[in-house]
């Protein structure tokens, strides 16, 4: 906690100095005086923090605290516009630390609600009266150290902007997740809060962890998070990350805290969503906490008047960085660990025409075919191609049971009931190919003309040389005009489909090859209502529990997974 020769005295700013603020934000809402004087509470080096809120803010918000407390002087000059102990000269806009800066809340405050101030830097107390922003009293009075501010009656003075209030119980729902906002990344402080006289959320001192299960108990699975920290240059990085089960179907539980604000910068909130594309489908997003401390001189928080938005001077170096850590965290998840709760499995496993048992092969089939699967349909009888399957020698075993609807193979494998989805698999095979190897390439006898739009030609000149690797020739004709020259023979059906890529401003500018990759292996690949044979079944099985994603390349899993003991709890049976 800081005494009172530790911190700085209050001082209105310079004319110079303020100027160069961000202009704050009149307080239109009860969440934004809550907001301003949690700040003011966290700078102040309090161990222990308490919110009352009576009728949602609009009768009355308290906040006490056992900081560092201010003295008469202080009090004084405190409610003054751009009044503060924070900082003295633009030079400080650049290293500070403090939740606040701008000496501009309690001016504010002090300008719509009845507002009063007890503060004891240790010795004698003060308490202050202040309405319409003017002093009313300000005398003597006992009380521990530290500061309390009461902000009654808001806008009793201002009765046309009174009327945009909401019903007590939407401003109370507002005020309580602000609360939750600044307590969240102050493990280390005890915050409490209390609604028309009952107490709603008491969280101890504790660790970062803990601290969002304590506030989110009730909303999300939290014994499905874990913590990592990463250490760049210049700045650190400590995130809580839910295992791909713990998912949602909006962004809700994507936090970012940067200096211990909560900030929306959405390419870190892309940052995260991109780490879990490989093991979340599309529509579906993960539970994380971001907490990023970065050092003072990296980042400028003067350009919103809520400190919602920065800007940074390295933020490509931190979006790698949060990139590679989500992504090496779940390369340790198995598809197991991903896939939904049993008890949304409802399949019958009655219509499988085909049993028999196949061993893994080292390989079934020619490298090279013209088939659109790029798996050779077999014409042969089930007991020929059973007879071809088993006269390799494999090294492991699974059982293919056969196709269901025609999208899912149904095989077994240790124990265990896999339910694989045809197409998933096999866009999953294609993408590994198209990645690792290219292929031969194939001149066009007469080069494609593109005309891209500005926004895509953007991205094709940013990626031209990874495009020509790839075996995708490319040259500018003229602004906007593009000729396609040569591509991969293994895709050459797919032209059309590589131009519309090219063409479309879509697609992750952080890994356009990935994206290119994507979708040529899901136009390539068989598709849902597809039947094929068991030889063709059995080699994208066999090529699929060998990959290293066991998901297709846009998130969604390959297959299902039911254990034996899981089987027998599902229908009831005794182990």
């Amino acid at each position: 906690m800081q005494t009172v020769n530790e911190r700085q005295r209050v001082e209105v700013l310079k004319d110079n100095v303020a100027r160069k603020i961000a202009a704050g934000e009149v307080i239109d809402r009860p969440y934004s005086i809550v907001r301003e004087l949690l700040d003011n509470a966290i700078d102040s080096g309090a161990d222990k923090i308490t919110l009352e809120i009576k009728q949602g803010g609009i009768d009355s918000i308290r906040v006490s605290d056992d900081g560092c407390g201010m003295t008469k002087e202080d009090l004084e000059l405190c409610f003054l516009p751009h009044a503060t102990s924070k900082i003295r000269t633009e030079d400080d806009l650049l290293t500070t630390k403090t939740m606040g800066f701008r000496g501009e809340a309690l001016s504010s405050i002090a300008t719509c609600a009845r507002t009063e101030i007890l503060s004891n830097t240790s010795d004698l107390g003060y308490k202050l009266r202040i309405e319409e922003g003017k002093v009313k009293s300000l005398q003597p009075a006992p009380c521990q150290q530290g500061t309390i501010i009461e902000a009654k009656e808001l806008f009793f003075n201002l009765p046309a902007r009174k009327k945009f209030l909401k019903r007590p119980a939407s401003e109370t729902s507002l005020c309580r997740t602000t609360f939750h906002e600044k307590a969240i990344p102050f493990p280390n402080i005890e915050f409490r809060m209390t609604i028309d006289n009952k107490e709603r959320d008491l969280l101890f001192k504790t660790t970062q962890l803990d601290r969002i299960k304590d506030v989110y108990n009730d909303k999300i699975e939290t014994s499905m998070l874990d913590e990592l920290d990463w250490q760049g240059n210049g700045y650190s990085i400590k995130a809580i990350l839910g295992k791909p089960g713990l998912n949602r179907k909006d962004r809700k539980y994507i936090q970012v805290y940067v200096n211990k604000r909560k900030i929306q910068e959405f390419a870190f909130i892309q940052a995260i969503t991109y780490g879990y594309e490989q093991v979340l489908p599309g529509g579906v997003f993960p539970v994380t906490f971001l907490f990023i401390d970065i050092e003072p001189h990296l980042i400028d928080f003067n350009i919103h008047p809520a400190k919602k938005e920065a800007k940074f001077r390295n933020l490509n170096e931190i979006h790698h960085s949060v990139v590679t850590m989500i992504r090496d965290y779940l390369a340790g998840f198995s598809i197991k660990e991903t896939q939904l709760p049993l008890n949304t499995y409802q399949k019958e496993l009655n219509n499988m025409e085909v049993k028999q048992v196949y061993k893994k092969p080292t390989s079934y089939l020619p490298q090279q075919n013209t088939n659109k699967y790029e798996l050779r349909q077999e014409s042969r009888s089930f007991s020929q191609a059973f007879e071809y399957v088993k006269s390799t020698k494999p090294e492991n075993k699974f059982t293919y049971l056969g196709q269901s609807m025609n999208l899912f193979l149904i095989f077994e494998m240790d124990s265990t009931l896999y339910i694989m989805d045809q197409h998933a698999a096999h866009e999953r095979i294609l993408f590994e190919q198209y990645k690792n190897d290219p292929g031969t390439i194939q001149e066009l006898l007469i080069p494609e003309r593109i005309e891209v739009p500005e926004e895509s030609e953007q991205k094709i000149m940013a990626y031209k040389e990874s495009l020509n690797k790839a075996g995708f020739k490319i040259s500018q004709e003229s602004e906007g005009i593009w000729n396609l020259e040569a591509l991969p023979s293994r895709v050459a059906s797919l032209q059309n489909t590589i131009i519309q890529f090219f063409i479309s401003p879509e697609g992750n500018s952080d890994d356009l090859m990935v994206d290119l990759y994507a979708t040529m292996s899901c136009r390539k690949a068989i598709k849902d209502g597809d039947p094929i044979s068991a030889v063709t079944a059995v080699d994208i099985i066999d090529k699929a529990i060998s990959l290293p994603v066991h998901r297709c390349p846009h998130g969604r899993p390959i297959w299902y997974e039911i254990s034996r003991e899981e089987l027998f709890q599902l229908l009831g049976r005794l182990l």
